[in-house]
């Protein structure tokens, strides 16, 4: 209990009262359990702590009723109600005391192992106030308009800052803080705990739901999570306003950059196909947290809910959406989270510096769904359903910075904290749909319905030809068939879409 164990008798006390005492702490100590009242129970310790409050009296009275009452008997207080036990049922009285002695000889018991902790003057209830101030001590919260409210969010500076202490320089090859970024920021923007997190596979992704141009950019997969009470499938979407907070360019090259083809995505350090254990990376947040941010958190395993909250409030999310996405099942849950996130947010703004990164983050998209068919039917209609392996799609993201070199050299040569480097520098896609505007507008302008008819097909094979001149930079097999879009069979939908 924290102290050392004094000496329960004094030398030379006698055997018999010894034994007595002994006897009468015990059937207290039974009856503190009994009824619930554990704070008096650990004053019948053999270690008790320091400044240790008395025992509560009405405990001691209640105890001397409950053992003078005949045996089996309805237990009731003064007012004829019924006492109740620990796990709040009707207590019976126990009996067993007929002898005045017994009463005496417990009073005595407890009165010397009060004064064993000098504790021999006259007795007066606790002071609520004294209680208050020596439990905000033990519990650092003594602080001036203190009040703990759980563990804290990362706002998005921070995560910036934070990006950049764990890239400033390079430890054991930079691999543990490209891990470390990569899960943080996952972890935020899927609103994922940190088991869901450590626990990921390669059989996790959903390759129906990952999109490619045909330059061979992913715009976005999708991942399928065991969760406590139920699974779920979530969207990992392309930030390109602001690379170093990309969830999917990090991921991708994490994966690329470790080779890994199948087992868990984040690995211990000791085993092959070990989950990094949660408790583990829970740590190393902390640790960087504090290492990085100018306030003391705290810092817990609600950190990434937290600040995935603030994120999606940040970028415009309403609370039904957020919820959805963050698998909240009651609007109560969330609305904690979500009111926090808000005055937070209103307090981030006031910082120029903060404002600044606010600014410039990407319009908050909802990640969770609920038809999974739904969604596959309608990426289908969307450049290409790969079905690729996810591994394959982070090659075909890493050799994009390899000058057209192959995965493996790529790798050889580009070390964890060049990629990351490499990530900031990548250019957002073109949008292939203000091209597709652009193009329907112009060649709608044509007046000859067969000049307009031509040309359109012109449009639709210099596509094709586009298509198949990227294929050997990402290797996106064919798929089901060409779709017909007003009149010509083409492998694009519209103008900048891959039926594939």
């Amino acid at each position: 209990m924290g102290s050392e164990p004094f000496v329960m008798f004094e030398e030379g006390q006698p055997l018999a009262t010894a034994a007595a005492y002994s006897k009468a702490w015990d059937g207290l100590a039974e009856y503190c359990l009994l009824r619930g009242d554990y704070e008096s129970l650990v004053f019948l310790d053999d270690c008790v702590p320091q400044n240790m409050p008395s025992m509560d009296a009405a405990t001691v009275a209640e105890y001397i009723a409950y053992k003078t009452q005949p045996h089996g008997s309805p237990f009731l207080d003064d007012h004829g109600r019924p006492i109740l036990g620990a796990d709040q049922k009707p207590l019976v009285a126990g009996g067993g005391w007929t002898d005045p002695g017994n009463i005496d000889q417990l009073l005595s018991a407890i009165t010397y192992r009060h004064k064993q902790l000098s504790q021999d003057g006259e007795y007066v209830d606790l002071c609520d106030l004294c209680l208050q101030l020596v439990t905000a001590y033990k519990r650092k919260t003594e602080t001036r308009e203190y009040s703990p409210q759980g563990d804290s969010a990362l706002t998005p500076m921070e995560l910036c800052k934070i990006h950049a202490h764990l890239f400033s320089f390079e430890k054991a090859g930079g691999v543990e803080q490209f891990q470390l970024w990569t899960m943080l920021l996952l972890g935020v923007s899927q609103f994922l705990r940190s088991q869901e997190l450590c626990t990921l596979t390669i059989d996790s992704f959903v390759p129906s739901l990952s999109k490619v141009t045909p330059q061979g950019t992913v715009l976005y997969t999708a991942i399928h999570i065991r969760g406590k009470t139920n699974d779920f499938t979530q969207m990992v979407w392309r930030n390109d306003k602001m690379p170093q907070l990309c969830p999917l360019r990090h991921l991708l090259a994490w994966i690329s950059l470790t080779g890994i083809k199948e087992g868990h995505v984040f690995r211990s350090a000791q085993g092959v196909d070990a989950p990094m254990p949660y408790t583990t990376f829970n740590k190393r947040i902390k640790k960087v947290c504090r290492e990085v941010c100018r306030h003391d958190g705290p810092w817990g395993t609600h950190t990434m809910l937290k600040s995935a909250y603030f994120m999606a409030v940040a970028r415009g999310g309403d609370v039904k959406t957020i919820m959805d996405s963050a698998r909240h099942k009651t609007f109560d849950s969330a609305q904690r989270f979500y009111q926090d996130a808000k005055t937070v947010l209103a307090i981030a703004r006031l910082d120029p510096e903060s404002m600044k990164v606010i600014s410039a983050l990407p319009k908050w998209t909802a990640i969770h769904i609920v038809n999974h068919n739904t969604s596959i039917a309608i990426a289908n209609n969307q450049y290409a359903a790969t079905d690729l392996p996810i591994c394959d799609l982070a090659d075909c993201f890493v050799r994009s910075f390899g000058d057209g070199h192959q995965v493996t050299e790529i790798r050889r040569r580009l070390k964890p904290l060049d990629l990351a480097r490499a990530i900031l520098k990548s250019a957002p896609p073109e949008d292939d749909d203000v091209v597709d505007m652009q193009l329907d507008s112009a060649i709608d302008k044509i007046s000859d319905p067969k000049a307009r008819e031509r040309m359109r097909k012109l449009v639709a094979l210099k596509c094709a030809q586009l298509l198949a001149s990227t294929t050997s930079t990402c290797p996106i097999p064919k798929q089901r068939s060409h779709v017909k879009v007003q009149g010509v069979c083409s492998p694009r939908h519209r103008w900048g879409k891959s039926s594939s």
